[in-house]
């Protein structure tokens, strides 16, 4: 351990800090001193301590500044500029992030954003390299910003996260600024200074069904007989308070596409939604991913995607690690011994071993299966109806 901190009156080594010095090496503190940011006591009898800037400081400090921490090594060192970093408290104007957001988008774009730079620091000092960040506010994008920067930084530390957003700046301001922040750092009215630092991204993002939404995509439809019954009960507004609280939708209401038509996935893609895209009353049919909603019920991590003679098929694994591998066809031009001779020549069972293989439309693959072996197939409609808890028939 190095005496180096020398006090400037009496010139004698000041007293160790109980946690050891801050500092690594003596140029580190010699640099600190000289740009005056460590303070002395009135003698040597007693350790210096650090400053911490409320404010940002000169540019000659910034240009010089480290950021050190006992915790973190020499690969994960944070060297932020004009950042401060306290005992509790993580401190830097909020001009310099309104400044820079104006800078990348090329014009005022977000009231009052966050800066990404102290969301780094903050995400570097309180995660893991491969953790999942998580913003249910996201704003202007900060967050995913903070991680992006970070993945640049460290190629080894790989990062990922998850934003909700419900405002219309959606699709103006914050995917826009995701997509900048990777292509490149460093803006100046809204035109990248570097082409040559952009790191792979990849940017997924859903569009939820809204209340709205739901509402225009029901379709009630009142069994014969219903009626009847509603009529000539005795107890008729008991009966019909009942029925229209606790039976109605789940009786006339099946089959609508917002409940998920079963007998429509015969025709996975084509599935559409009515969705509000004006004023009162105005909706658009749009086309919906089912497939996609498919894999998140089932909780399918899925590693590939390809297309065979008209059949598209991902493989994947359940959060039980199980194979599964998932079929999408149109049944009309597919049929089912299409698929088995399909089947057959790929050798799937063989090349991928899946326990689990979900089919869309009526299907005999499992009669394919032999008796030593350990797969099974499963209708996709049957599956989609047991998750979304729909209990339906299906044809």
């Amino acid at each position: 351990m190095y005496p180096y901190a020398i006090h400037p009156i009496t010139q004698q080594p000041c007293k160790i800090p109980d946690a050891g010095w801050r500092y690594a090496t003596l140029n580190t503190m010699l640099k600190q001193i000289d740009l005056k940011l460590v303070e002395f006591r009135e003698d040597h009898t007693q350790p210096p301590y650090r400053k911490a800037h409320l404010l940002p400081v000169p540019d000659a400090i910034e240009d010089n500044l480290d950021i050190d921490s006992e915790e973190e090594n020499d690969e994960e060192e944070d060297e932020v500029a004009g950042l401060q970093v306290m005992p509790s408290v993580i401190y830097r104007q909020s001009q310099v992030s309104v400044k820079y957001l104006r800078q990348l988008m090329g014009y005022k774009a977000f009231d009052n954003p966050k800066d990404h730079e102290v969301l780094s620091t903050i995400i570097q000092y309180t995660t893991k390299q491969n953790s999942l960040i998580f913003d249910f506010y996201g704003g202007s994008g900060t967050t995913a910003h903070a991680v992006i920067s970070l993945n640049r930084q460290h190629d080894l530390k790989q990062r990922n996260y998850v934003l909700t957003e419900m405002g219309s700046h959606f699709n103006t301001v914050l995917k826009p600024r995701l997509l900048k922040a990777a292509y490149s750092p460093d803006w100046k009215i809204g035109k990248p200074q570097k082409r040559d630092d952009g790191i792979s991204h990849t940017i997924k993002y859903l569009k939820l069904e809204s209340y709205e939404d739901a509402l225009n995509n029901l379709n009630l439809t009142r069994p014969e007989g219903v009626q009847k019954t509603l009529t000539e009960a005795e107890d008729t507004a008991g009966i019909l308070t009942e029925y229209y609280t606790e039976h109605m939708t789940g009786i006339e209401a099946r089959g609508s596409k917002t409940l998920v038509d079963m007998n429509a996935l015969e025709e996975p893609f084509f599935y559409t939604l009515k969705v509000a895209t004006g004023g009162v009353g105005v909706t658009t049919e749009r086309a919906v991913d089912v497939i996609e909603t498919f894999y998140y019920l089932l909780g399918l991590r899925v590693k590939r995607r390809f297309t065979v003679d008209g059949v598209r098929v991902s493989e994947g694994t359940t959060a039980r690690g199980e194979k599964v591998l998932v079929l999408w066809r149109s049944v009309k031009a597919v049929s089912d011994e299409a698929l088995k001779a399909l089947w057959i020549k790929e050798n799937w069972e063989e090349k991928i071993s899946p326990a689990l293989i979900y089919v869309n439309g009526p299907t005999s693959l499992q009669t394919l299966c032999p008796p030593t072996a350990r797969w099974s197939v499963l209708r996709t409609e049957h599956e989609f109806a047991r998750l979304m808890n729909t209990i339906e028939e299906i044809k």
